[in-house]
Parts: structure tokens; sequence; C-alpha cells
């Protein structure tokens, strides 16, 4: 997720047809394409840590500094995973994963908050918000990337059922895309 299309790079074992190769290219097919996590922190410094950690680890990682940000990068790439501070300038992380959760487009995208807000009722709060994991700061971060990779994990079967899904409404829609072509060649 969150690369450009590229017209002449097929997964192994996809077979579909270009039109439909375009709409799904916001998504990742191939085990060997990198997860992309965007990290929403107003620390620049912890920000610039993550970023070249999570790199280093194997993610392709974009930024943001404040959920405004987040949601204007939201709108235009595709994320496998977000890690969010809860306590930022304007909109708080617990305000927009309560938004992202109730919107169609990125209701279903992974949220790690990662916080200094620690004690019990903040991590219901983060919880109850509609995050997937909560982590407190200090953290270890190998201990973080495991938290990532274990989300991720779970991801697969759900993305697969939700893009036979859209393949369905754009087959029905373009009458093109016979459903024996919707083999991804995925594996979990």
């Amino acid at each position: 997720r969150g690369r450009p299309a590229d017209s002449n790079r097929q997964s192994p074992g996809l077979a579909l047809h270009p039109r439909v190769m375009l709409c799904l290219s916001a998504m990742s097919l191939s085990p060997a394409l990198k997860p992309h996590i965007l990290v929403v922190d107003d620390d620049d410094r912890l920000r610039g840590l993550l970023s070249r950690y999570l790199a280093e680890q194997g993610f392709v990682v974009s930024t943001a500094s404040h959920a405004a940000d987040a949601r204007a990068k939201l709108k235009h790439l595709a994320y496998d995973l977000l890690v969010l501070d809860i306590m930022m300038p304007g909109e708080t992380g617990l305000d927009l994963t309560r938004a992202l959760r109730s919107s169609g487009a990125v209701r279903q995208l992974p949220v790690l908050f990662l916080t200094a807000r620690g004690e019990a009722d903040d991590r219901i709060a983060g919880l109850e918000s509609g995050a997937d994991d909560y982590m407190h700061k200090p953290f270890e971060p190998r201990e973080l990337v495991l938290r990532i990779n274990s989300i991720l994990r779970r991801m697969p079967a759900q993305a697969q059922a939700e893009l036979v899904t859209a393949l369905r409404q754009f087959s029905a829609s373009a009458g093109e895309v016979p459903e024996q072509h919707w083999s991804l060649g995925w594996t979990t």
C-alpha cells in the first residue's frame, strides 16, 4: 500500500485486467512489497528516530506531525498501519482514531498507539477508541516492531476478503472481469 501504480509490475499468480490493476494500485498484493507505515507524532526528534528505525527494519515509513497532516496523507495514499501519538496539538490521537473508525475508506486501518500516557484508564480509552494495540513511552524499539508485525500478520486474510468485495463491485459496474481471474496468489 501507499505506492504509486506501476503498470509493468504484477505479483506472481495475479491475472487481472489492466483496469482492475489500476484500481488495486494502492494495495499491497505481494509479501515482497514492504508494509507502509504512517507515524504520527508531534515530537520531531521521536518522529525522525522512529522513521529511521522502522525503515532499517524493512518498512516504508511516512510521517505526519499532527492529525490534520495525517488526514491529508491518508486521502492520497493507502497505508498498512498507523503508529499514532495521543497527545498532539489540535485533534488528539483518540479523536483521530474514532473518526477513522467511522469513515469508510480507512475504517480497517490498523492503529497502534505509542504515547506517554500509560495509566490503565488511558490504555482502556485508547483501545475503546478503536486502536489495535497500545504502547507507552519510553518503549523498547524491538517490542514495537514485534507488535507491528503481529498486527500485520492478522491483516492479509481480511484485506483479501475486502479486495474480493471491491472486485465484485468493480466487475458489476465494468462488466469485464470474470471471477476466475480473481486469484491473487496470496499465502498467509
